[in-house]
C-alpha cells in the first residue's frame, strides 16, 4: 500500500479524501487539530495535531513515515472561514486566515518533503473565493 497523508482529514472534504484514497488502495494518516473521531477509517487517525507548530508536524510525519514508508502522497485540505469586511473586521481576522489556509500548508509540505517517495505528489486544496472574492470575503481569500 502506498502511504498518504491528509491535513484537515476529520471535515467534510478531508472525510471525502480519505475515504477516496482508501477506496485506491493507499494506506492513509488522517491528520487533524481535532480530536479524532472514534471508528475513524484510516490506517492512522492522529487527531489533536497543531498543523501551524514546525517541530510538532515535523515529528509527526517522521512518525507516519517510520509506521507507514515513504509517502507516496501528501493533501493539505486543512484551513477555516471568517466573513468579515476590511472595514468592520478585524486584523487578527486575517492573521488567523493566513495561519489556517496557508501556514498549515507550508509547514505540512516542508515536514513530508523528506518523506517523500520518488514518484510523491503534493496537493493543496484551495477555495474558489481565493480567486474571485466577493465582499467579505477578504481574510479568507
Amino acid at each position: 500500500m502506498k502511504p498518504a497523508i491528509v491535513t484537515g482529514a476529520f471535515g467534510a472534504l478531508g472525510r471525502a479524501v480519505v475515504s477516496e484514497l482508501m477506496a485506491q488502495g493507499f494506506s492513509v494518516a488522517a491528520v487533524d487539530k481535532a480530536e479524532a473521531p472514534a471508528g475513524f477509517p484510516a490506517t492512522l487517525s492522529l487527531g489533536n495535531i497543531d498543523l501551524i507548530d514546525d517541530a510538532g508536524v515535523a515529528a509527526v510525519y517522521a512518525r507516519i513515515a517510520d509506521e507507514l514508508g515513504p509517502i507516496a502522497g501528501l493533501v493539505n485540505v486543512a484551513g477555516g472561514f471568517v466573513w468579515e469586511p476590511v472595514g468592520g473586521g478585524s486584523v487578527e481576522s486575517w492573521d488567523r486566515m493566513y495561519a489556517i489556509n496557508l501556514k498549515t500548508a507550508i509547514i505540512s509540505t516542508r515536514s513530508a518533503l523528506p518523506h517523500l517517495a520518488s514518484a510523491a505528489a503534493i496537493v493543496n486544496v484551495g477555495a474558489a473565493a481565493a480567486i474571485q472574492p466577493g465582499m467579505g470575503m477578504a481574510p479568507y481569500a
